[in-house]
């Protein structure tokens, strides 16, 4: 079998963050979960990443980590891609 060069990678989206700078708004909404127009702003990294090709997106949660989750995993519903394809791990 002949692999595509995609398949050499792990795409990752880096959504753990607590936002700090961006306080007092991240005490309630994880910085990855804010809406930018229409998406969440992790969802536009996301999306490219699907768009190239990569079946599964990574995603690394920690702070309001559900809220991360439910936000991305809508978000993919929303736009019409399988919310099976984002993959969280959460971190302590």
């Amino acid at each position: 079998m002949i692999l595509n060069k995609i398949d050499k990678f792990i795409p990752i989206v880096l959504c753990a963050g607590f936002g700090t700078r961006m306080q007092p708004l991240t005490n309630y909404i994880p910085k990855a979960a804010i809406p930018i127009h229409d998406k969440p702003l992790a969802f536009y990294a996301i999306e490219q990443m699907f768009q190239a090709g990569f079946q599964t997106v990574h995603c690394n949660v920690h702070h309001l980590s559900d809220f991360m989750k439910r936000e991305l995993s809508a978000a993919c519903l929303r736009f019409h891609y399988d919310p099976a394809r984002l993959r969280f791990w959460d971190e302590e």
